[in-house]
């Protein structure tokens, strides 16, 4: 998530006509929205638990769940830039 990360924050800078698409801008923004709250998953203990556990969530779950969410907000930005 990290790199990712990484990747994505100088991605305007590199590609200015992402810049100019403001619906493109607002996937790019949600996707870097949802890196930062992975980053900042910081459970006490990290467990494989049940997925639906309320006490100890399951770790790998979670980072999938947030990792699918970057990338279904960056398919609709490459969506919309491919229109």
């Amino acid at each position: 998530a990290y790199v990712y990360y990484l990747v994505l924050r100088d991605l305007p800078v590199d590609f200015p006509e992402l810049s100019a698409n403001e619906a493109a801008m607002r996937f790019y923004n949600e996707a870097l929205k949802t890196l930062k709250a992975a980053l900042t998953f910081d459970p006490t203990i990290i467990r494989s638990a049940a997925p639906d556990s309320p006490y100890a969530p399951n770790h790998p779950a979670v980072l999938g769940f947030y990792l699918s969410e970057v990338q279904n907000d960056l398919q609709a930005m490459m969506r919309v830039l491919n229109k």
